[in-house]
């Protein structure tokens, strides 16, 4: 099995929900299970977790960015009104 630590780029999201499915509907014990997917490598639940936890990470961090834009954007016009008054 491949450590998801270890992989460069993320399997889509999609492909995750449906191997969760996959598990979460498999007679045998999720743990026990492993699923191979193509040009990322073969995981077990607890690697589906972690990449599900990285693409929520990544999520996570593209808000934090638009949030400093929106601040960054909103206080410059606030100094520029401010400005024009004096």
């Amino acid at each position: 099995m491949k450590d998801p630590i270890t992989v460069k780029e993320l399997p889509p999201q999609s492909v995750l929900n449906n191997i969760k499915k996959e598990f979460a509907t498999s007679q045998n014990v999720a743990s026990q299970l492993v699923v191979k997917i193509n040009s990322f490598g073969d995981f077990n639940m607890d690697g589906i977790r972690i990449l599900e936890r990285f693409h929520r990470l990544k999520r996570l961090r593209a808000e934090v960015s638009f949030e400093k834009k929106w601040i960054k954007t909103v206080f410059n016009q606030r100094a520029l009104r401010a400005s024009s008054f004096m």
